[in-house]
C-alpha cells in the first residue's frame, strides 16, 4: 500500500541547518518504503553557521539519491543475474528491475571497485548486450531495443497522465510480496487513484517477486508492470484506464506549452520539423521520435544543464557537539553513511564481510555525544566503530 495517502508529504524538499549556539535539524530522510523518518538533531557551542541543501533528482528523494552515487566494491563469479540485481536491491535501496524477456539466469562475470550503482550497472548490463535506462528510482535493464520501446511508451503516458489523469503523476512508495500478481497490483494502484481498470484480464498470469520502490508515480509503474507483458494504458472515461497492446509505432505525440522565457526558442525550434508541428492557441504539437523530441527540447532550451552537487563540508570538531537521533528499523550502513556524508566524515568498512553491517537497528539517543552515538549504533548492529576525527573505522566484534 502507499505509504502516503498524498504526495505532498513525500515531495518536500528539506533543509538542514547546523548553526553553532542553538538546535536545528538535519533533513528528515524519507526512507524505506513506507518512509520512516530519521531525524537528527545537533547542538554547537559558537555562532558561525551553515546552511546545507538537498535537493529531489529525478522524482527521488534525497537519501536514494546519495544511494545512486554511493561507491560500490563487489565481485560475482558466476552468479546469476537475476540474483544480482537482487542483491544490489537490497544493498542500496533502488530497485533493479530486469525485463521479463531477459534471461534472469545469466551468470555475471564482473569485479567493481568504488563505481557508482548507475554505472555498475550499465557496465554489467553491457557484457550481456544489454542496456540500462533511469525510471526514477528504478534502473530497468533490458535490450537496446526493448529499452528504446519502454522510453516511448514512458514518454506518452506521462504525457497523457499530465493532460488527463493528473492524479497518476502522484508519488507513493509501493511494496508487494512474493508472489504476487500483476493483476492484483493493478487493480491496487486503480483503487489506490479511484480508477476503475478495464481490460485486466488481457494481462496474463504471472507471480512477481518481492519488490520495495521507493516514490514512483502510478503511471511510471503501472508502464513498467505492462510493459514486460507488450501492454499499455489508455483513458477511459473521467474515472477510467484501459489496458491495451503496446503499439508498435515509434513516434510520440507531445505538448509542450509555450511559456515567456522560452516562446522564441521553442518556435524557433519547431520550424525546421514543418508538419510535424503545430502550434494549437499557447500549445506546441510537436510528433516524432525520441531522438527527434530530445533535439527539440535542447534546442528550445528546455533541458535543465547538470551542475556540479557541493560535496558537505567537514563540520569542526565534533567532539563538543550533542546529537539527538531517531532510527526507526533502518539498516545500520544507511544509518551510518548518511550520517558521515551530513558531516563530512568518512568511513572504512574495507575489513566488513558484505552482510556484517545490513542488520536493521532501532533507537532513539538524546543530546549525546558523537562517540556516545556512535557507540549506540555499534552495540545495535554488533560491530566496533573506532573515530579518529573526521575518519571513522568499522571492524567486526
Amino acid at each position: 500500500m502507499p505509504s502516503e495517502s498524498k504526495s505532498n508529504a513525500l515531495n518536500r524538499v528539506l533543509r538542514q541547518i547546523i548553526r553553532r549556539g542553538t538546535q536545528h535539524r538535519l533533513p528528515n530522510f524519507f526512507v524505506g518504503v513506507f518512509a520512516s523518518i530519521l531525524a537528527i538533531a545537533v547542538v554547537a557551542s559558537a555562532s558561525v553557521g551553515q546552511e546545507l541543501l538537498l535537493t529531489e533528482f529525478l522524482a527521488i528523494e534525497p537519501v536514494a539519491e546519495a544511494r545512486l552515487d554511493q561507491p560500490i566494491t563487489a565481485s560475482w563469479d558466476g552468479v546469476a543475474l537475476g540474483e544480482v540485481a537482487r542483491r544490489l536491491t537490497e544493498t542500496t535501496g533502488i530497485a533493479i528491475w530486469i525485463d521479463r524477456r531477459v534471461d534472469h539466469t545469466r551468470p555475471v562475470q564482473f569485479t567493481a571497485k568504488a563505481m557508482p550503482l548507475v554505472e555498475l550497472v550499465e557496465s554489467i548490463a553491457a557484457l550481456h548486450k544489454l542496456q540500462s535506462q533511469r525510471i526514477g528510482p528504478v534502473i530497468y535493464i533490458a535490450t537496446a531495443k526493448r529499452v528504446a520501446r519502454l522510453r516511448i511508451a514512458i514518454a506518452q503516458n506521462r504525457q497523457l497522465a499530465k493532460t488527463s489523469r493528473r492524479e497518476l503523476t502522484d508519488q507513493h512508495a509501493w511494496e508487494w510480496e512474493k508472489l504476487t500478481t500483476p493483476a492484483a497490483l493493478i487493480e491496487r494502484i486503480g483503487n489506490q487513484d479511484e480508477l476503475t481498470v478495464y481490460g485486466i484480464e488481457l494481462v496474463p498470469h504471472d507471480l512477481l517477486a518481492a519488490r520495495s520502490i521507493s516514490r514512483i508515480s502510478s503511471t511510471d509503474l503501472l508502464t513498467l508492470l505492462l510493459f514486460g507483458f507488450d501492454l499499455t494504458f489508455h483513458s477511459g472515461d473521467t474515472a477510467s484506464l484501459v489496458i491495451e497492446k503496446l503499439p508498435n509505432a515509434s513516434t510520440i505525440d507531445r505538448r509542450y506549452t509555450l511559456v515567456d522565457r522560452h516562446r522564441e526558442k521553442m518556435l524557433a525550434a519547431a520550424k525546421p520539423l514543418s508538419e510535424n508541428a503545430q502550434r494549437r492557441g499557447n500549445d506546441l504539437w510537436i510528433r516524432g521520435n525520441m531522438a527527434d523530441h530530445e533535439s527539440f527540447a535542447r534546442a528550445a532550451g528546455l533541458l535543465a544543464t547538470a551542475t556540479a552537487k557541493p560535496r558537505p563540508q567537514p563540520v569542526a570538531d565534533l567532539s563538543d557537539r550533542r546529537f539527538t537521533l531517531r532510527v526507526r528499523d533502518q539498516r545500520a550502513d544507511f544509518v551510518i553513511e548518511q550520517l558521515a556524508t551530513q558531516l563530512g566524515a568518512t568511513v572504512d568498512k574495507s575489513k566488513l564481510r558484505s552482510d556484517d553491517f545490513g542488520s536493521r537497528i532501532s533507537f532513539d539517543v538524546k543530546t549525546v555525544t558523537i562517540d556516545e552515538l556512535l557507540s549506540e549504533i555499534a552495540d545495535q548492529a554488533g560491530v566496533a566503530i573506532r573515530r579518529q576525527g573526521q575518519a571513522w573505522t568499522i571492524t567486526p566484534r
